[in-house]
């Protein structure tokens, strides 16, 4: 049986303290305050310490006889007097990894995390010296999770031959790390936070992204001496390790499988570099949960995400109570608190552990909340959508705290709310990356966060394709009926009409009922005397005002997007706020055939002039995820060739069809060399677009085409028939994604 005795021989244990290669690192003041913290434990024969996964919470060093270490009855190691074991315990309560038994028999000294932490608090002045002795211990688990991150499992042993040529350094929010234009030769591997990558023409900065623990960055300069393509910023206190090129050029001749596995992947992220859409999604995430008002009730929020969140990766829910019970000291919160360093290492190891660490803040501006709020990748303010958008202190104090993270909003709604409302007056007085509305007690709109905070983000791309798009329509039917989520809409043209429709009703039948309004002709075309148009437009504009009435973008379930082409920028506009009914007209606004419209002062015509399938801004919303997009197209029946010269006499040609004998020539009509011209660039990038696609539903419309608006039952059951049972197998193959509450309400039959 294991036996404890209290009372222990100072002068052997200090002895025994100063031979270990960990503790004795500490000076003889420090060792000396350590043993009252310190117990004997003696185990018989063959009786076991722990079993691979029991909770981790004590370090052991052997002061005579052997331990055993085994997994599944496999010998790991056998230790002997002096070795010591479990080190980690210090810094977490993470599972044994293995079984530790005595060999025949051990006498140990324990140290519990308990006791090093009741060390620490009765003698803070002590607190750098632990520091670097816990510091020590974490850097190889760090730099290790690291490099699997990056290149998959690895050896332990070349782990620990190579970790003494990285250099290690810390960086605060706000310094830069990398530092566009200068030389290097050198990578930076992020153990710990998370940096931004920004790149600047000498005028305008833009954001390239951001990357976390587990990443690199800045590896071309182990290839080659360029200098370096963007300034990289940490977001938050980062931690990193740089290995140079000599590094490299070491481990090459020494662990060359390993050499050939990183330099693979360094290979494959800078192909993925030359990609300008390609988005990473996070490999992990530090999150905070501040409420916007006192009242509101973050904590059964965060328990109402967990189950969801687990569905991506190890999820830890943190809260200052729960802090307290694992390390047991509170006061260590303070920022000028001696020991504040040693409790960011406790953080960086819980972010080392799991892939989600999500922190929930306290009501107040507590030291817990500050800390939290400082090791955040994100910020989630949570607010209670019916309370009104000012400013709470929490909000405010919260808000000038942040540096570079992506701050972002939860509008909790009651259940019974249809359509939330009033949006925008709450993102007036907030900088915001993006919104969500979440319904109570909902589990799919939980699901459908969970999914796009971590990268896991279904988004329906909907093309243009004018009276084609209706085929849209039988796509969206078929995901309903198999229960596929939706968690973010893009849309050009047609699509936009489609998808705007999905935004605002999220029922299939009311989707059906408003877009039959505009299917016929008589509905949609008033032909005018040709100075901008063929059409005067008037009636395009009234549909949409009968579709969306003054709902905004911001007050959708759903994220939306469509796209415009700005003629007078030469660029493609992205509306994702404002009044549903100007962003659609605008997208919609088909060159020659509907009126151009001005917005922000510039003229705006069909977003398929430029970009007729938005996948590429779909990425960058989801930041990863999957893409499931619709395509319209029709076969061109070849028939008699275009006769026709080098000139069209258009008198000729119009009488001709009305004169007996006079032979009519066959010539494209204004509409198609229109609609030909117009879409031309947006064609030639569609190959590659179509490529971005994880489920690409493309539908053949022919005999139908872009005017054919009378047809819009017709085209709506193409797009059913032709993809009903692609879409079925893909629920299936994807059955844990998709694997939630229902989402969306019963689909009669067509």
């Amino acid at each position: 049986m294991l036996a404890q005795e209290n009372e222990t021989n100072g002068g052997t244990m200090i002895d025994i303290l100063r031979k270990n290669k960990l503790l004795g690192k500490l000076e003889g003041a420090t060792l000396e305050a350590l043993l009252p913290e310190l117990e004997r434990v003696e185990l018989q024969d063959g009786v076991q310490l722990f079993t691979r996964g029991d909770p981790g919470d004590s370090f052991y060093i052997i002061e005579s006889g052997n331990i055993k270490i085994s997994t599944n009855d496999v010998t790991l190691n056998r230790l002997s007097t002096g070795d010591s074991f479990g080190e980690m315990s210090l810094l977490s309560d993470q599972p044994r990894s293995a079984t530790a038994v005595a060999d025949p028999t051990a006498t140990l000294i324990r140290l519990s995390r308990g006791g090093f932490t009741r060390l620490i608090a009765r003698h803070p002045e002590l607190a750098d010296e632990l520091h670097d002795m816990m510091q020590s211990l974490m850097r190889q688990s760090l730099l290790a999770t690291a490099l699997r991150r990056i290149s998959g499992e690895m050896d332990e042993d070349i782990l620990r031959d190579i970790i003494g040529d990285f250099q290690w350094e810390t960086y605060a929010a706000g310094q830069v790390v990398l530092r566009q234009g200068e030389a290097g030769d050198d990578a930076i591997i992020i153990v710990s936070g998370r940096v931004q990558a920004i790149l600047s023409d000498g005028e305008v900065e833009r954001v390239l992204g951001e990357v976390g623990s587990g990443s690199i960055v800045g590896e071309l300069s182990l290839l080659s001496a360029a200098p370096r393509s963007a300034t990289v910023i940490a977001v938050r206190e980062t931690r990193v390790a740089r290995m140079s090129r000599a590094t490299l050029e070491k481990i090459m001749r020494t662990h060359p499988q390993f050499a050939l596995h990183l330099m693979e992947t360094i290979v494959q992220r800078q192909q993925r570099n030359f990609d300008q859409n390609y988005v990473e999604k996070p490999i992990s995430l530090n999150v905070a949960l501040v409420p916007t008002h006192g009242g509101i009730d973050v904590a059964d929020f965060a328990e109402q995400l967990r189950p969801h969140l687990a569905k991506h990766g190890e999820v830890l829910m943190m809260d200052r109570r729960r802090f307290d019970e694992m390390y047991g000291l509170e006061s260590m919160l303070n920022q000028g608190h001696p020991t504040s360093a040693i409790v960011q290492l406790w953080l960086d190891e819980l972010e080392r552990l799991y892939d989600y660490v999500i922190y929930v803040a306290d009501d107040d501006w507590s030291p817990w909340t500050n800390w939290v709020v400082r090791s955040a990748d994100r910020v989630l303010l949570v607010g209670e959508a019916a309370r009104g958008p000012e400013l709470g202190r929490l909000e405010e104090a919260t808000l000038s705290h942040i540096y570079k993270q992506r701050c972002e909003l939860v509008l909790l709604h009651e259940p019974h709310i249809k359509q939330p409302s009033g949006t925008a007056r709450w993102l007036e007085k907030r900088d915001i990356y993006r919104h969500y509305h979440i319904r109570k007690d909902d589990g799919a709109h939980f699901a459908r966060l969970a999914r796009l905070m971590t990268g896991n983000g279904i988004g329906l791309v909907l093309s243009g394709g004018g009276a084609r798009g209706y085929a849209h329509l039988g796509i969206i039917k078929a995901l309903m009926e198999l229960q596929v989520p939706i968690d973010a809409i893009g849309a050009v043209s047609m699509g936009a009409v489609i998808g705007g429709g999905l935004m605002c009703y999220m029922d299939y039948q009311t989707i059906r009922k408003q877009a039959g309004k505009l299917g016929s002709r008589k509905a949609l075309l008033d032909f005018t005397f040709p100075t901008s148009a063929l059409m005067r437009s008037k009636k395009v504009s009234r549909a949409m005002v009968t579709l969306y009435g003054d709902t905004d973008i911001e007050d959708g379930w759903l994220p939306f997007f469509c796209v415009s082409t700005n003629l007078s920028k030469a660029l493609v506009n992205v509306h994702n706020s404002g009044r549903m009914k100007h962003a659609v007209r605008a997208s919609i606004s088909i060159p020659g055939v509907f009126s151009p419209v001005v917005r922000d002062g510039d003229l705006v015509v069909d977003g398929g002039v430029m970009n007729n399938y938005p996948v590429d801004v779909m990425r960058e919303v989801l930041q990863g995820g999957t893409i499931i997009g619709s395509l319209v197209s029709s076969r061109e029946s070849k028939g008699r060739p275009y006769e026709i010269d080098d000139h069209i006499d258009g008198w000729r040609t119009f009488f001709a069809g009305m004169i007996p004998g006079m032979k009519r020539r066959r010539v494209p009509s204004i509409i198609k060399v229109i609609m030909g011209a117009t879409s031309v660039y947006s064609n030639y990038l569609l190959t590659d677009f179509e490529q971005r696609t994880d489920l690409l539903l493309q539908t053949e419309t022919h005999p139908y085409g872009t005017l054919d608006f009378d047809n819009h039952r017709e085209l709506t059951q193409k797009g059913y028939d032709a993809h009903i049972e692609t879409i079925s197998q893909w629920a299936r193959e994807n059955a844990e994604l998709i694997d939630q509450p229902a989402l969306w309400p019963s689909v009669d039959d067509l």
